[in-house]
């Protein structure tokens, strides 16, 4: 791997700044869920949270661009194989933890667990096609659903990459405006077809659901991603920021009218907030030195945050039974919970990048390596 100077770590510090951000606001919504009495501002803040997946899917697209271009690797089995290496290795892990963590809560602390198992279950998560299954799509590992999205798109991303390089920006714009439209009305498709069956409440229910995590609902917001980085050197208009917190603003509101996620607005406010973070993250691009009170910790946490992602339901299971019985204030109890949770997570997050993301993800780089050694000297005999 080539080593980065530091004014080149720098310059891409907004990429973990963005992630940090992602991840607070899962954390945000999965606080507030199981505390009552929130006060209502409080709580729409919170659940607004839910779209920093799709903030981790847009920097994902922007960074995947810039890999990619940067890289300049002809072989897309290389793209595959680093992908893999930073992304199975931690999830296969988290496959095992949350199956024991399951165990030891249900015989050791008496409590519930909502995660069902079955050999087929296990194999879909194995093979990252869970997301496909309305009874599986977040079962096995929590979150796991948007880890199937990512890896599903990772598979389409070198095909989409080197269709913008063959028709260029406004073709490509063109066209993804047009799958992004396909997208939402697959989307009603799939809502109309299995709402009737009753499947299961995962599909149907008012809240987070199958048909809202689909990938035919969420790759629309990756092609967003990739247009941004691909408009990137463009001048921003002089109203984006504006534009901005309205269409964050808008999909708050669509959010929180309690008719979202199984019907068509759960396919468009998606894609309006995904849009206004494109252009957070274009205008902090442009930023030449960002610094404030904290930026650090938050880029330690962005780099970090795909083990903060995975780990952050076991620290908040530790932490919900720590409070159960706290007789606080809602808002304080909130406040203690996300808090506790980032520190705590942040530490176990530590553990894993230092003994799992960060070995395997050397073990996928030795690997390419050597696969390019083997082809050098296979064409120079």
């Amino acid at each position: 791997m080539h080593s980065l100077n530091k004014s080149t770590v720098e310059k891409y510090d907004f990429i973990d700044l963005a992630r940090a951000l992602a991840i607070l606001g899962v954390i945000a919504v999965h606080s507030y869920q199981k505390i009552e009495d929130l006060p209502y501002i409080l709580s729409a803040i919170s659940n607004y949270g839910q779209l920093g997946v799709q903030l981790f899917f847009i920097a994902s697209a922007y960074t995947l661009c810039l890999s990619m271009e940067n890289r300049n690797e002809i072989s897309i089995s290389y793209f595959y194989l680093r992908r893999f290496f930073r992304i199975a290795p931690l999830f296969y892990f988290g496959i095992v933890f949350y199956y024991l963590w399951s165990v030891f809560k249900i015989n050791t602390l008496g409590l519930t667990s909502e995660i069902s198992y079955s050999y087929l279950y296990v194999i879909e998560n194995i093979l990252f096609i869970h997301g496909f299954n309305p009874e599986n799509f977040n079962n096995i590992v929590p979150g796991g659903w948007s880890i199937s999205v990512e890896m599903t798109f990772y598979l389409l991303f070198p095909l989409l990459y080197r269709l913008y390089k063959l028709i260029g920006q406004e073709k490509f714009l063109a066209y993804s405006a047009l799958l992004i439209t396909t997208g939402i009305c697959i989307q009603y498709s799939i809502y109309n077809e299995l709402t009737p069956l009753s499947l299961s409440s995962n599909i149907t229910n008012d809240g987070f659901s199958f048909i809202y995590a689909s990938f035919f609902n969420m790759y629309g917001v990756f092609l967003i991603g990739m247009i941004f980085y691909f408009y990137r050197d463009k001048p921003l208009a002089s109203g984006s920021m504006v534009l901005a917190l309205v269409l964050i603003a808008t999909s708050a509101l669509m959010q929180n009218l309690q008719q979202f996620n199984t019907t068509i607005d759960g396919a468009i406010y998606p894609i309006l907030s995904s849009i206004a973070f494109g252009i957070f993250i274009i205008r902090i691009s442009k930023i030449k030195n960002i610094n404030f009170w904290g930026k650090n910790f938050l880029i330690e946490i962005g780099k970090k945050s795909y083990s903060i992602y995975l780990l952050h339901f076991f620290t908040l299971d530790i932490i919900r039974e720590l409070l159960i019985k706290v007789d606080a204030n809602p808002s304080l109890l909130l406040f203690l919970t996300f808090s506790l949770t980032i520190l705590l997570t942040t530490f176990f997050a530590t553990l894993t990048m230092k003994y799992i993301e960060k070995p395997f993800i050397d073990t996928g780089s030795k690997i390419i390596n050597s696969i390019k050694r083997n082809r050098a000297l296979i064409n120079f005999k």
